[in-house]
């Protein structure tokens, strides 16, 4: 497949230039039984006394001790060389190729334990005599949520999202769907069958500039 951009000039080396990338980053699904610890934060009222008298607060943590889960990580893989430009063409192919192999929301694996939470999850509101609208998220009370917390918290997880993305100079980043692991993903091994399937599709998919008026 033919990476190159037609489009870009030719000239300095340091010239932005069109890239497409695998990113992952790993999160968490579901309360976190007891939620936010004191110590990671400042009661309400001291906020407001923060923030009243625009106060910068640093809050020191004890050595050695463990962080929640929920704190972001992320790895990025190139698909192409990164020191070359990638063709729209080249990139469209690709994002066809990516709805193929991972238009599902994840794994079998995910999907199981992603209906087994928001199950828990309904669950816990019915108990609670709360009847959720879809896709709004209840407004609970403190006692409430210690309780939500308690029976769902069980069901949360770690896992992984994955996308690709396409960022042309000047332009903001093209994003495929998200695909979903439970364990860490190969990014290589990604790349590998999207490139694969794409050389199908690029026999398929006939790709040309439209016409100008």
């Amino acid at each position: 497949m033919d990476t190159t951009n037609p489009n870009q000039a030719t000239g300095s080396s340091n010239a932005p230039i069109a890239s497409m990338k695998i990113v992952s980053n790993k999160t968490h699904l579901g309360p976190v039984k007891g939620g936010v610890q004191k110590s990671d934060r400042l009661s309400a009222a001291a906020n407001k006394i923060r923030l009243n008298n625009d106060l910068k607060v640093t809050l020191d943590t004890v050595e050695g001790s463990k962080k929640t889960s929920t704190t972001k990580t992320s790895e990025s893989q190139s698909v192409f060389d990164p020191s070359k430009d990638v063709s729209p063409k080249s990139a469209l192919i690709i994002m066809e190729a990516w709805d193929s192999q991972y238009g599902d929301p994840g794994t079998p694996d995910y999907v199981k334990k992603a209906n087994a939470l928001s199950r828990a999850q309904l669950a816990a509101y019915a108990s609670l005599g709360i009847n959720p609208s879809a896709g709004v998220r209840p407004e609970l009370t403190e006692e409430q949520r210690s309780s939500y917390n308690d029976m769902v918290s069980p069901y949360s997880f770690d896992y992984y999202e994955v996308r690709l993305s396409y960022k042309q100079p000047g332009q903001k980043s093209v994003r495929s769907t998200t695909y979903r692991y439970l364990e860490r993903p190969n990014l290589r091994q990604i790349r590998s069958l999207l490139l694969k399937q794409a050389k199908v599709l690029d026999a398929k998919l006939k790709v040309s500039a439209a016409p100008r008026n």
